[in-house]
């Protein structure tokens, strides 16, 4: 072509031959295209045009479009549809629709529809038999036997609690009891349980959170229970040594005897009497009289050896008045007060002094001064209740 001008998609300069276009597309772009198809690649890289292997495969992260009678896709995402005689790895995420069957072994269910589905995956049907978890968890069995029955589930109250699977592999388990949360009881509570008093019952009931009043005897109330009486313990003793009814033998004493007067007496037909000497006769014993005594015990002489006898007071007078002196005698009167002034003709320095109250007995005056020979002045703490006899004796 040397000499020769070409036009149109392909041009030349001297001995270079270039060619423009190609149906329309500029040479950039067939340039880039072209390098595009020569870095083609099986593997997933981005930018990059893909190309099946030997095996007509190839590798993508995400793909989105119509795979229509695809041999073999390995991807992580599809997106779209896909269609074939074979799919290797996993497809993950919701398919809008999937027809067709996806074989057991490939991890489906050999079915369209799901009770075909349902019977695809059970064990085979066993009559009269019961569908059951295996007992190592590893899948379902048919059992056959009397008296078996379907689980569909399992729950449980407290104390009772489920682990595992309680629809396959439930596992039922209970806690130990503490002060606040039911549960099993372990052996050494137990044995503290055993241990314990039985439940009281009957009378006791009353008496089981609370003692007694101390020191009372104790009684059944109304109902039949323990109680506690008014009578105290010491009450009770009082009752110690009885061999008989109580009420028989009070029957049995005196009755209340109703008071008399200080002038009576109980005589032995259980009457009051007058108490006098005509009630009580004399007998061998003698009752004192005032005659009686002057008989027996005043002798009217100062003479004799007598033991048991006393001379009468003229006797003595005589005696005195012998002897070479008199006694004389006077009354203190209630009126005189507590002082009393006594002359006497007795004619001597000293005299002797004896004061007698009104029932003869001997009264010992504060103050005794003699005021002259014949006069003496007599002062008491009190005065007398009744006449006073004042003897002076020289």
């Amino acid at each position: 072509m040397a000499g020769s001008n070409l036009g149109g998609d392909v041009t030349n300069n001297g001995n270079i031959v270039t060619v423009q276009q190609v149906n329309g597309v500029d040479k950039v772009t067939l340039a880039s295209g072209a390098f595009a198809a020569f870095h083609a690649s099986d593997l997933s890289l981005a930018d990059t045009i893909v190309k099946r292997d030997s095996n007509r495969s190839f590798s993508a992260e995400n793909i989105g479009a119509n795979l229509v009678s695809a041999t073999t896709v390995s991807a992580t995402s599809l997106f779209g549809s896909l269609s074939g005689s074979s799919v290797v790895g996993n497809i993950s995420g919701n398919a809008a629709n999937v027809t067709g069957t996806v074989a057991i072994a490939n991890g489906g269910t050999g079915a369209t529809s799901a009770d075909l589905a349902i019977k695809n995956l059970l064990p085979s049907y066993v009559n009269s038999g019961t569908l059951k978890v295996k007992s190592d968890g590893s899948g379902l069995e048919w059992i056959v036997g009397a008296g078996q029955g379907t689980v569909t589930g399992v729950t449980a109250s407290s104390p009772l609690s489920i682990t595992g699977d309680a629809n396959l592999t439930p596992n039922v388990t209970i806690s130990q009891a503490t002060s606040s949360v039911n549960g099993y009881l372990s052996s050494s509570d137990w044995t503290t349980f055993n241990s314990k008093q039985a439940a009281i019952t009957g009378a006791a009931t009353s008496i089981t959170s609370a003692d007694l009043t101390a020191s009372r005897a104790v009684v059944s109330d109304a109902s039949g229970k323990v109680a506690v009486s008014t009578a105290t313990s010491t009450e009770v003793g009082y009752l110690a040594g009885v061999t008989s009814a109580l009420q028989t033998q009070l029957n049995g004493k005196e009755p209340t005897i109703t008071a008399g007067t200080t002038s009576q007496y109980w005589r032995g037909d259980k009457s009051w009497q007058t108490l006098n000497t005509a009630a009580v006769p004399e007998s061998g014993s003698l009752y004192f009289t005032d005659a009686r005594a002057r008989t027996a015990a005043v002798l009217n002489s100062t003479a004799g050896n007598q033991t048991d006898q006393a001379p009468s007071v003229s006797a003595m007078k005589a005696y005195v008045t012998a002897q070479g002196g008199g006694v004389v005698s006077y009354t203190w009167a209630t009126a005189d007060g507590a002082t009393k002034s006594i002359t006497h003709n007795l004619n001597t320095a000293t005299v002797s002094v004896n004061i007698y109250d009104e029932n003869g007995e001997d009264i010992l005056v504060d103050v005794v001064d003699r005021t002259s020979v014949n006069a003496l002045s007599l002062t008491s703490s009190i005065a007398p209740t009744g006449n006073w006899t004042v003897v002076v004796r020289p």
